[in-house]
């Protein structure tokens, strides 16, 4: 682990300065950085794959790569995502096999999970359609876990009909009953919560963690969790 950190830092570099740049640093300067994201570490040690955040200097949105780093120093780092679609959240196998990640192509298209094979080659192949998106991914057994903003009365075929008629809506108003009314760059949905799913490793039926739960309230806006030595789920607040 300690052979990690300046690996990550020379990653910067080379990412952050492909040609030499001698001007003096400036906003400008500092926005053409590219942001090295959380590192996900195989199981055995050998390999760290972080996501590197890049922003476009026109204002437009920003794309993530997922990078692969080896730590034994003998072979450069390499992207394992293209640069069309933003890939973040890496998470691997428990045996270290496989990568999981999540994929987004355009703002329009909620992110989903997607898994690709790190023993060999291969194509990352898309696990899930969930039409709210995915975030928070945790691999554990067989299974992959991922937070959802949902909403907690309909099924997924309903909350796809809701959202295509939100996108088709001329009104932009909101109305809210309480704060908060936003979180950073984005407006708080009131009747939306976030719940906690899994899906298997192979692909198969998402399963609701979460829901139903008895009562409804603000606190369901965690989007964190995490898992007790013994198995059972527990939800951080």
């Amino acid at each position: 682990m300690k052979k990690i950190i300046p690996v990550l830092f020379l990653l910067c570099v080379p990412l952050a300065f492909a040609a030499e740049n001698t001007s003096r640093l400036s906003g400008e300067v500092l926005w053409q950085l590219q942001r090295v994201g959380s590192p996900s570490v195989s199981p055995d040690g050998g390999q760290v794959v972080v996501p590197v955040t890049t922003y476009p200097e026109d204002g437009g949105d920003a794309i993530s790569r997922l990078w692969l780093l080896n730590v034994d120093g003998e072979a450069a780092q390499q992207p394992l995502t293209a640069e069309e679609a933003s890939a973040s959240g890496p998470v691997f196998s428990p045996d270290g096999s496989r990568l999981a990640f999540v994929r987004k192509s355009d703002k329009e298209e909620p992110a989903q999970v997607y898994i690709m094979p790190m023993s060999g080659p291969g194509e990352a192949v898309r696990l899930t359609e969930v039409p709210t998106g995915v975030s928070a991914l945790k691999w554990i057994g067989e299974h992959i876990y991922f937070i959802s903003n949902v909403w907690p009365e309909m099924t997924f075929d309903e909350m796809e009909e809701k959202l295509e008629a939100d996108k088709d809506s001329k009104l932009s108003a909101k109305v809210w009953n309480a704060m908060p009314y936003s979180h950073w760059d984005s407006w708080v949905t009131e009747d939306r919560q976030y719940h906690l799913y899994r899906v298997p490793d192979i692909g198969g039926d998402v399963e609701a963690l979460t829901l139903p739960m008895a009562g409804r309230g603000r606190f369901m806006r965690t989007k964190t969790f995490s898992f007790s030595k013994s198995g059972p789920i527990k939800r951080q607040t």
